[in-house]
């Protein structure tokens, strides 16, 4: 029987940096093979400035999420690879990323109960005016239900500079309005239970 994880905002300790990253690059390593870069994963200066959501099992991470405030175009286009100039982008924004779960706990619904934190997170923010982001591949089983959600979603055919070597699938990016997250944090609540 696997132990019911506890959600929670993460508090940065050197262990838990080290936990997140190993559990990204496993997690990634499984998915991608040989498509994810030696560093691609690591911890970077995108970390030491986001939030971090976990799923722990006693000491142990067993999935997590990242959320980044992001302020300037560079940062936007680093984290989405996607250009702030176009019509579809808006700054300051949020970006979650790089969310990664332990082959243990997979399939129990870990990353809709982070995404749920997160949005609770940012609906107790009071800022309805920002936008949240997200980026993926055109082939991720995941885009339909973020449209569910409440997400817009757009494909594009911009070069991919991150985390993977090379990818046949085109890379998208997608966002939802803070304005949006109650009605997305129901359907995701009832989409847990």
């Amino acid at each position: 029987m696997v132990d019911s994880p506890i959600i929670t905002k993460l508090i940065l300790t050197e262990e838990i940096k080290q936990q997140i990253a190993a559990l990204r690059q496993h997690s990634y390593n499984l998915r991608f093979n040989s498509q994810v870069t030696a560093d691609g994963l690591s911890w970077n200066l995108h970390d030491d400035d986001s939030f971090h959501f976990g799923a722990l099992v006693g000491d142990r991470l067993v999935s997590t999420v990242r959320l980044t405030r992001v302020a300037t175009a560079v940062r936007f286009e680093s984290m989405l690879q996607f250009p702030a100039t176009d019509p579809f982008s808006t700054i300051p924004c949020f970006v979650l990323s790089r969310a990664a779960t332990a082959e243990s706990h997979q399939g129990n619904a870990l990353n809709m109960k982070l995404r749920a934190e997160v949005f609770r997170f940012l609906a107790d923010l009071n800022q309805p005016d920002l936008f949240l982001y997200g980026a993926a591949l055109s082939n991720s089983k995941r885009l339909l239900f973020l449209k569910e959600l409440g997400y817009e979603v757009l494909v594009h055919d911009k070069q991919w500079q991150g985390y993977l070597a090379s990818t046949e699938s085109k890379p998208t990016v997608f966002k939802i309005s803070l304005s949006r997250l109650p009605a997305a944090i129901e359907i995701l609540e009832s989409s847990i239970d």
